[in-house]
């Protein structure tokens, strides 16, 4: 799932080019940080389960590192395959965007892309463990 966003970043917003990729927090979440095409940063949270009422904390703690940043153009994004309806609700009141990527339609953007290795792993059960992730070479 990460692996695709990085290598595909059009999945969530055009124009970005990836400026880092991390693990945060104690479940070990992904955060990728883009660059966007009007000169700001796109802080992404990723996960592959259902972003729930537990994860508030985790996105609220991302939110406020996000937005302290030397950066003054930083937005944040939620990006799983599902959200929880309520969650949606808080993120928009919050002016945090979200993007559902369902796993239907991931694979079906990958096999588009003749990314057929990629498409396979994702829907495959295992494709709940990422292969290791992709940066694009400089």
């Amino acid at each position: 799932f990460i692996t695709a966003i990085v290598k595909y970043p059009q999945l969530i917003e055009g124009d970005l080019q990836i400026l880092s990729n991390q693990a945060f927090g104690r479940c070990g979440r992904t955060k990728l940080v883009f660059a966007d095409n009007q000169g700001g940063e796109l802080v992404v949270a990723c996960q592959w389960e259902t972003v729930t009422g537990n994860d508030v904390e985790r996105i609220a703690t991302l939110k406020s590192a996000s937005l302290s940043s030397e950066h003054d153009k930083s937005r944040l994004m939620v990006v799983a395959e599902t959200i929880d309806p309520a969650i949606r609700q808080l993120l928009d009141r919050d002016d945090i965007s979200w993007r559902e990527i369902p796993r239907d339609e991931l694979c079906h953007f990958l096999d588009e892309k003749g990314d057929l290795y990629l498409s396979d792993f994702i829907s495959a059960k295992n494709g709940l463990n990422p292969p290791p992730s992709y940066l694009p070479e400089r």
